[in-house]
């Protein structure tokens, strides 16, 4: 065989070129998002994958500076026992006491990331008592049985488990 011809460039077969046009992928991002709502259509994707995607293509052609807020735009509350004590009486009566003393927990955690100099030990006894006269909320009222559920759920009459 002569080495010195060069190859024949390959021919597509139809099924190749059919596969081609029918399984075309897109060329840039117009084309991706109607492929997108072309299967939300389909009912391939659900409204919140879309969204989903959607969303993230947005981020992705954006910067830093697009999606931070500059510093000096920044509202910040200093961390006092005054500031913490307004916020633990503003939180009480809309929050269970258990949210409100994890909540003071990260706080503390993330205190001590931001500022580690400093002694955050008294945010976290702060935290700590209320943790101790926590009660989590009754939710026995609350409570349905299976059966009923399952009631709920099909059209038919619940059989015994």
């Amino acid at each position: 065989m002569d080495e010195s011809l060069p190859p024949k460039p390959h021919k597509p077969r139809l099924l190749e070129r059919l596969s081609a046009l029918l399984l075309r992928e897109p060329e840039d991002r117009e084309q991706l998002v109607e492929l997108l709502h072309n299967a939300y259509e389909r009912q391939l994707l659900d409204a919140d994958a879309l969204s989903i995607i959607e969303g993230a293509l947005q981020v992705s052609e954006m910067t830093a500076r697009d999606i931070m807020i500059p510093r000096a735009q920044m509202d910040t509350i200093k961390i006092t026992d005054e500031t913490i004590l307004l916020y633990v009486h503003y939180l009480e009566p809309r929050v269970s006491s258990v949210t409100l003393a994890q909540s003071l927990y990260k706080m503390a955690r993330v205190a001590a990331c931001l500022d580690p100099e400093r002694d955050w030990r008294w945010l976290k006894r702060v935290a700590r008592r209320l943790d101790l006269r926590a009660k989590p909320r009754d939710k026995r009222h609350e409570v349905v049985e299976i059966k009923q559920l399952l009631a709920l759920t099909t059209d038919r009459p619940t059989r015994s488990l």
